[in-house]
């Protein structure tokens, strides 16, 4: 809350500055009354000006020529066209004559999600991943990666995902190979784990002919188990 020390009969305007960040809207609000025993009085605001920062880290100024009297318990928005990063807010005003000191006036700030505006070039983007967020636990882990690749490519970035825990395993398991039971049961386990995520098929068909080929055991078949799981590994880094 801003006391008023500057009368309006003065010629003079008290500044009034206040910083904000994902500012959407400025919302000027003169309270019924402040402290415990004060009541307001009107004050007239001349005009509001906001420096501020866009989400592409550009600098602009809005000024609005506002020119009106706030009476007890006005409130007015005064939106942007887009959404600020980072903004100061600086606001001209008076207080009625005899009455400084006796009246004052909140300046506020009307917080942005991301959303709130059409002008702002990730509004869709956000819309998805919102979506994407509230029904992620609907998808499989493949279509979960291959929706949150989409929306990276709507936000202008990346968001290709490398399965490295898997791939760590399965790695492991190469090394092991030779020690049969051992490889067995940790391909098992990532099998049993898959298709329980309705992973990647083929990453899945390759697991489960490794392990065929390493139950049945017979001449050549844990050199061409080993050949699957490292097919499987460079298509999971590729993915």
């Amino acid at each position: 809350m801003n006391k008023m020390k500057v009368e309006i009969g003065s010629g003079n305007f008290q500044e009034i500055k206040e910083n904000f960040s994902d500012l959407h809207a400025v919302v000027l609000e003169t309270p019924k009354k402040w402290g415990f025993f004060h009541g307001n009085d009107p004050i007239y605001v001349k005009s509001l000006r906001i420096n501020y920062t866009t989400l592409k880290g550009e600098n602009k100024v809005k000024r609005i020529a506002v020119e009106r009297w706030f009476n007890s318990k006005d409130e007015r928005t005064f939106p942007l066209d887009e959404i600020a990063k980072d903004a100061q807010v600086i606001v001209l005003a008076a207080c009625k004559d005899g009455e400084k000191n006796s009246c004052a006036i909140y300046v506020k700030s009307k917080k942005a999600e991301l959303r709130d505006s059409f002008s702002n070039p990730y509004y869709r983007a956000v819309n998805d991943f919102k979506d994407f967020r509230n029904n992620i636990r609907t998808l499989s882990k493949e279509e979960a990666l291959e929706k949150l690749h989409e929306i990276g490519k709507e936000f202008g970035v990346s968001y290709d995902y490398v399965d490295t825990e898997l791939i760590n395993r399965l790695e492991r398991i190469v090394r092991g190979i030779n020690n049969t039971g051992f490889a067995i049961n940790g391909l098992r386990d990532i099998s049993f784990e898959l298709q329980g995520e309705n992973y990647n098929a083929t990453v899945v068909r390759g697991i489960d002919r490794a392990i065929q080929l390493l139950e049945r055991n017979q001449y050549g078949d844990t050199a061409e188990a080993t050949k699957i799981l490292n097919r499987v590994i460079d298509e999971l880094n590729n993915y």
